[in-house]
């Protein structure tokens, strides 16, 4: 993390400085005060760290704390991540629905879904996976939203607690 991705703004911070700002903001998480460790990643982004990582914490925090649109931004700097990717789509889902809007909850959750779908399937299934929820994305507009909250609310259910990779085996 301390690395960043090497932009000139990451090479011209003091290593040690983003090191510190993120050893504190670990640690103040760590002691339930996300407010304080919010501030000390916004500090090391500022200076130039630029880790997809650093944004999806910082994002979860800030959606945590309700600064919603903050939290928006950072949390699409790391959904392009493939190891972060379900858990930003799933946040995003979760703040689309704060903010009631069921469309953009839904699209964010069925995208968390196909990427866990393909956590379970073999990767000569994965095609046909894909282009299954390529259509369900496309038609979900469709519905009326008595519908979209159904979808969102059974995925986020589906999705959420213990056993949700339990149940997305089975």
């Amino acid at each position: 993390l301390s690395k960043g991705k090497g932009s000139a703004r990451g090479e011209a911070a003091s290593r040690a400085q983003v090191a510190r700002y993120l050893g504190q903001a670990i640690d103040l998480q760590t002691h339930g005060k996300g407010k304080q460790a919010a501030k000390e990643l916004q500090s090391a982004i500022k200076i130039g760290l630029d880790h997809p990582a650093a944004h999806y914490n910082l994002g979860v925090l800030l959606k945590e704390l309700g600064e919603l649109d903050d939290a928006k931004k950072h949390l699409m700097a790391s959904v392009g991540h493939p190891e972060l990717a379900l858990g930003a789509n799933l946040a995003l889902g979760r703040l689309a629905r704060m903010q009631n809007d069921q469309v953009e909850a839904a699209r964010y959750l069925l995208q968390a879904l196909r990427l866990a779908d393909t956590l379970s399937v073999d990767k000569s299934q994965s095609s046909q996976l894909n282009q299954f929820y390529d259509t369900i994305l496309a038609s979900q507009n469709e519905g009326d939203s008595a519908a979209l909250a159904r979808i969102v609310e059974s995925t986020l259910n589906f999705l959420s607690g213990p056993e949700w990779l339990h149940r997305l085996r089975q």
